[in-house]
């Protein structure tokens, strides 16, 4: 009887082994692909950041002008600043100038420095536009003995504005004398405060169209002549 229940406990736990193999094999068939995959998607991955890497572009043109050693185009990379460029290009003349750079900005692909004489970049920054823009209305030489003919309808009635406004319509015309809607020449016309070449135009035409001014509050017909521009010339203009 032992030697029996001995050989059937041998089976039983000969079965359970059997059982164990069978799933530890398992686990492990089953495991192999799921490691496959990931090293596959690691690979990838890092395939795919050589790739990015070959096709960024690394080599930056920069093309440096002005008051340097050795203007030109240069190659650097996106580490590169402004100061790297100049110093590429041989570096400032005496008469240079870097007020107006920064020169620690980082550099850009196809970038254009331009290096200014002390001279140059006072010229500049004093430059005044002859044409001006606000909003979508054009003012042709807006600017008269270096002041803005460009006010806001509060100026328009600020004692110092009209005092200024008079005393550049003194130097345009210094005789005072009235100008002729009929008969100003374009020049004539833009002597008046206020007056451009484009406005002027539009006078000039408006009187060819209507057989001349019958009145000099006519002139609000005009494009772009308005009540606060009328104003201010209204007494400097005849028929």
């Amino acid at each position: 009887m032992i030697s029996k229940i001995s050989l059937k406990h041998k089976i039983i736990i000969f079965i359970i082994f059997l059982i164990i193999i069978s799933v530890i094999a398992g686990k492990i068939y089953f495991a192999k692909p799921v490691s496959a995959s990931s090293e596959d998607t690691i690979e990838l991955k890092a395939s795919a950041k050589e790739e990015k890497q070959t096709t960024e572009k690394t080599d930056y043109k920069v093309d440096i002008k002005g008051a340097v050693a050795s203007p030109g185009v240069y190659t650097a990379d996106a580490s590169n600043i402004v100061n790297d460029i100049i110093n590429m290009a041989g570096g400032l003349n005496s008469n240079a100038t870097t007020q107006n750079l920064n020169l620690s900005k980082k550099i850009q692909d196809e970038m254009v420095i331009i290096i200014y004489t002390e001279e140059e970049l006072r010229n500049k920054t004093s430059q005044i536009d002859e044409v001006c823009f606000n909003n979508n209305l054009d003012i042709s030489q807006c600017v008269l003995n270096r002041q803005s003919l460009v006010v806001s309808e509060s100026s328009q009635t600020d004692p110092k504005f009209e005092e200024s406004s008079q005393n550049n319509l003194n130097e345009t015309n210094p005789q005072n004398t009235k100008v002729s809607l009929n008969k100003a020449t374009l020049e004539e016309l833009m002597t008046l405060n206020g007056i451009g070449e484009a406005k002027a135009k539009s006078i000039i035409a408006y009187r060819e169209e209507n057989q001349g001014f019958k009145s000099v509050d006519e002139l609000l017909n005009v494009s772009g002549i308005k009540e606060a521009l009328f104003a201010k010339i209204k007494d400097n203009i005849t028929l």
